[in-house]
């Protein structure tokens, strides 16, 4: 164009199949500042309308939230954007559907939480109903009259769109597609409407007053809507014509591009149609059976093709094809390209491999860019480069190299204070997090980015419910549950469960029989523990002193204030359960999976939640660290492993207190204490400890949370995750997707000896908490 005087009209582009490279043809000429129109047509089942009036239509057959919200989503509908996705999340949530909207709802918008006072938000409720009632009416009513002959139901579908306004919306949307530069799409959208409302018009003229079922008349509309489509002409005179060979129609073009020349590609491998193929339909024929074979002319009408677009252009052919596909698979030319290679001559280029053409140097800042992200590492890619930092690339540039040098995930110091503050609130399930991975904990705590939760039975709700039931049989009846015999324990798991299951608000609307079977399993799950623990309180001498222990906010344990250079931390939590013997205090902690203590992640500031919490009532309840007995994780699950249902830990290694724990010492209830010849305590004894090695931990988590605080506000969210010894970091990551690891090397924690552990605590210390 620049150089010999062409026009854009003088181009055609055309391929086998101009699916294949549409979205490459329109990205390469959008980045060159080319014009094109791409002779393309659109289903009519893509359009807005096509799809809110299936929608209404499938509803009126079966009532469902996905096709309800389906219908809103196409624009045509009541609600707005911000409306339709509170709307699905609360269905979503809970599951909703058929009826159900119909009826009032009076679940819990915040999912599955109990509530002894039933203390919904009760604004955000009757919110969420209103969208409920404004979503459903149009459906409501076009189902009602979707029903009768044919000319009654295409009579419903047109006061639908009438009702919803669909033909304003519509314009209006179309004018803002071409206000935004798109004009193709503004076409394609003015015309689906009216090209809709005559197909409807069609099938009522076809089918009359004959009366249909419903399913019959959708049936009908879908299949006529997918033999229909919508196409647009050349809006302005020079521009380049991109189609496909069978549909392209060239004006006397000069020069022309012709993409995928590959052996069945162009032309197209022509494979027999029924239950013969090309070589049985050719024997029967030559056997005197007379069988219609469209085979051959099919295989002349694809040569024919071929010769028609190689000589449409007066000036120039430029022919391209693969040598290999997407996944590695060698590609062979066309038969036609050899025989012009060898018949006519012509000039053959072809990409380097280890740099940029000469003759082809991009011509745009965007073209630019694209060729630097597929040949950045090749030579003259750092003079692309270079180029591009002073173009209006260079922010895209800039994340493109920050991506591929593996540079850490950061935010600046004045984000991080804004996000956490500078007096950061934390619990110890946080703080774990925190030290698990700090993109982990950006992306859940920070920018607060939730993955909706459906209300029902998983992992975390079967953990709600058993500590809610454990809390409240121990808190209540403490040791007395020793002598209760097991049909009063089974009464009151049954009990307590059906309290929990009624104190979240509107859950009995939409109890399933699944949900039914599983909260019978976690009964009799639930029951063994409570066997268990009244075996274990009828021969131990520590008694349950407190349940659900509250930490900071109002409650009997001071919040924990750790402060470093520039603010603090404050943490708060709950304890499960306390036991005291002789002032001796022990933690217990309620768990549903198979966590297992390992001291080595603490050294890492992994798997610190029980120590944080013996530490808040040992050190923030006054008491001497020698006081301290240890912290126990109680499996509350019925566990067939090896080990049975014993709880583990890491406790004092005194025999008075173990004994207290457990009077057998046999490991029924507690880790099993073997001790040596001397009265010492064998090395194979991973879980047992000093009042010494308490005393240093509780300073080694006074040097980590100090630490840390300064790490929180310094603004780095590298994703580097690491895995505790019994605790893989990337496992039930609801943010892998997004940190870009996949399947990316992680950081573990080393296998270290505890006395390795305990002496590595102690050097750090000694540098100063």
């Amino acid at each position: 164009v620049r150089e010999n005087g062409m026009r854009y009209r003088d181009f055609v582009i055309i391929s086998r199949d101009s699916d294949k490279y549409d979205a490459a043809v329109t990205a390469a000429c959008l980045q060159n500042g080319v014009p094109c129109f791409a002779d393309r047509r659109v289903p009519l089942s893509a359009f807005p309308l096509a799809a809110a009036v299936g929608a209404a239509a499938e509803c009126a057959q079966s009532t469902s939230s996905e096709a309800i919200l389906r219908f809103n989503k196409t624009g045509l509908g009541t609600l707005a954007t911000e409306e339709i996705s509170a709307l699905e999340n609360y269905t979503t949530l809970w599951g909703i559907g058929g009826d159900m909207w119909d009826i009032e709802w009076t679940m819990d918008p915040r999912g599955f939480v109990a509530d002894e006072n039933k203390d919904i938000d009760k604004k955000t409720l009757a919110k969420i109903n209103g969208l409920r009632k404004k979503a459903w009416k149009p459906i409501k009513d076009f189902k009602e009259k979707f029903n009768g002959t044919a000319a009654d139901m295409v009579r419903a579908a047109v006061e639908l769109t009438e009702r919803c306004g669909a033909a304003d919306k519509l314009a209006a949307l179309a004018e803002r597609f071409k206000n935004s530069g798109n004009e193709w799409s503004g076409d394609v959208l003015k015309q689906s409407y009216d090209k809709y409302m005559r197909l409807l018009d069609s099938l009522a003229l076809c089918f009359g007053e004959k009366r249909l079922k419903k399913s019959e008349f959708c049936e009908a509309l879908r299949l006529a809507v997918s033999f229909d489509s919508v196409g647009v002409i050349p809006r302005t005179l020079d521009e380049v014509t991109f189609g496909s060979a069978d549909r392209i129609r060239p004006s006397r073009p000069k020069a022309a591009f012709i993409l995928g020349a590959n052996q069945g590609v162009f032309p197209k491998n022509v494979t027999a149609a029924g239950i013969f193929s090309s070589d049985e339909r050719r024997r029967l024929i030559e056997s005197g059976i007379e069988i219609p074979d469209g085979s051959v002319a099919a295989m002349i009408d694809e040569d024919y093709l071929v010769y028609c677009n190689l000589c449409c252009p007066s000036d120039r052919l430029y022919i391209s094809y693969a040598l290999n596909s997407l996944t590695g698979e060698n590609y062979e030319p066309s038969a036609f390209v050899s025989e012009i290679a060898e018949n006519i001559g012509c000039n053959t280029v072809t990409e380097p491999e280890d740099g940029i053409i000469g003759d082809a140097l991009p011509e745009t800042e965007e073209s630019a860019y694209s060729l630097y992200c597929r040949r950045r590492g090749f030579s003259g890619g750092r003079e692309l480069k270079a180029a591009l930092e002073n173009s209006g690339e260079r922010e895209k540039l800039a994340y493109l190299e920050n991506k591929l040098s593996g540079a850490p995930f950061s935010i600046t110091e004045d984000t991080a204070k804004e996000l956490y503050g500078t007096e950061i609130k934390l619990s110890a399930s946080k703080f774990d997090t925190f030290k698990k991975c700090r993109f982990y904990y950006f992306c859940k705590y920070g920018i607060r980015a939730k993955k909706l939760q459906p209300a029902e039975f998983d992992v975390l709700q079967r953990g709600t419910v058993v500590h809610y039931v454990l809390e409240k049989i121990v808190g209540k009846y403490k040791k007395a549950i020793a002598n209760m015999p097991k049909a009063y324990l089974d009464g009151l798991v049954d009990k307590y469960i059906n309290e929990y299951l009624d104190s979240v608000a509107g859950y009995r609307a939409v109890e399933t029989e699944r949900a039914k079977f599983l909260v019978s399993r976690i009964s009799r799950s639930l029951k063994e523990v409570v066997y268990q623990l009244a075996r274990e309180f009828g021969q131990s001498d520590f008694e349950p002193v407190s349940c659900e222990l509250k930490i900071g906010e109002g409650g009997e344990l001071p919040e924990l204030i750790f402060p470093y250079d520039g603010g603090s931390i404050r943490l708060s939590g709950s304890i499960d359960r306390v036991d005291n013997y002789n002032g001796y205090v022990r933690v217990i902690d309620y768990k549903t999976g198979s966590r297992k203590f390992k001291l080595p992640d603490i050294l890492f500031g992994l798997n610190l939640q029980m120590l944080i919490y013996l530490y808040a009532v040992i050190r923030g309840g006054g008491l001497g660290d020698e006081k301290a007995a240890g912290i126990l994780y109680m499996p509350s699950k019925r566990d067939i492993n090896e080990g049975g249902m014993a709880m583990n830990g890491y406790i004092r290694k005194e025999t008075d207190i173990v004994s207290a724990m457990d009077k057998d010492l046999n490991g029924e209830f507690v880790p099993k204490l073997k001790l040596n010849k001397d009265g010492s305590v064998s090395k194979t004894c991973t879980s047992f400890a000093s009042a010494e090695d308490f005393s240093l931990i509780f300073d080694y988590i006074e040097k980590l949370m100090k630490g840390t605080g300064k790490e929180m506000v310094s603004g780095d969210i590298a994703a580097v995750p690491l895995d505790g010894r019994d605790s893989p970091a990337c496992k039930y990551c609801d943010y892998a997707a997004v940190c870009g690891r996949e399947n990316a090397p992680v950081k573990r924690v080393p296998d270290l000896k505890n006395e390795e552990v305990l002496k590595l605590m102690g050097e750090e210390t000694a540098n100063g908490i």
